[in-house]
């Protein structure tokens, strides 16, 4: 018989909550780091740019730039 304790529950919560932040955290400095680069390149080249580079459309691009301008990450929806 499996007895499912709260401590078991509690660290499964610790540990839901410690990556949801570190999620946000990484989710922020790349909306930073995209907004560095868009202002590196010629007006009009940016989405050009992240369609040729990045792993993720642009309007998740946009997306995470949203969340770095807000520092909130609950701006985020994503299409890969």
């Amino acid at each position: 018989m499996n007895i499912t304790t709260a401590n078991d529950i509690n660290e499964a919560h610790r540990l839901a909550r410690q990556h949801a932040e570190s999620a946000v955290q990484y989710a922020i400095r790349c909306g930073e780091l995209l907004a560095a680069k868009k202002r590196e390149l010629p007006h009009g080249e940016f989405g050009k740019w992240v369609e040729a580079n990045c792993e993720f459309s642009y309007s998740s691009a946009r997306a995470y730039m949203q969340a770095a301008a807000k520092q909130n990450a609950s701006v985020l929806s994503f299409s890969s």
